[in-house]
């Protein structure tokens, strides 16, 4: 219901519809940025594998 009084909002105050695609390639882009930079919730030196050297 409140995206149809903003729809109707942006309409009446003139918003253009390019800002209305920019908004929506903005939230296409940010959605699902949990799901893709998930993995950097962790330091990276948790993430790197070790590097251990053993002389024998």
């Amino acid at each position: 219901m409140m995206h149809h009084f903003q729809s109707i909002f942006s309409r009446l105050a003139g918003i253009a519809t390019f800002e209305a695609d920019r908004l929506a390639r903005a939230h296409a882009i940010f959605a699902d940025a949990d799901r893709r930079f998930g993995e950097f919730d962790s330091p990276a030196y948790l993430r790197r594998r070790p590097r251990v050297r053993t002389f024998g």
